[in-house]
């Protein structure tokens, strides 16, 4: 069996302070001709507005696949914790078919911490910050 072929383009534009939109194209890639067997990607377009603070999120991605299926989805991020869900409408909505169900939690834990106020603690041979340095 062939693993799937796809392409993944993204744009990432700010609106206004702390509010951007992201548009997502994935597209399953066919080879033609081709008799033997395979994993399919569906083709699928997403826009997700989001509102971000340095420890806080929100967002909403608004996904429509190439079978005709539309989701919306919900997501939060609370300083290191991340929740969240692609397909809000199949938990809201009883009549709605189901077609996937997700959910999706992260904790981001630092493994190399920066210094204060988001500086490297790097230093050069003669002591100073790499950020000081002249080029």
């Amino acid at each position: 069996m062939r693993t799937p072929l796809a392409l993944n383009l993204q744009y990432d534009q700010r609106l206004a302070k702390d509010v951007y939109v992201n548009a997502t194209a994935y597209s399953g890639l066919y080879l033609r001709n081709v008799s033997f067997k395979r994993v399919n990607e569906l083709t699928r377009l997403t826009v997700t507005p989001r509102w971000e603070k340095r420890w806080l999120g929100v967002w909403m991605p608004l996904s429509f696949s190439r079978l005709g299926t539309f989701s919306v989805g919900s997501g939060v991020r609370l300083g290191p914790l991340v929740v969240g869900t692609n397909d809000i409408l199949f938990y809201l909505l009883k009549n709605k078919p189901a077609y996937s169900a997700d959910m999706y939690f992260v904790l981001k834990v630092p493994l190399f911490p920066l210094g204060k106020g988001g500086k490297s603690k790097n230093k050069t041979r003669s002591g100073g910050s790499v950020d000081e340095c002249a080029d």
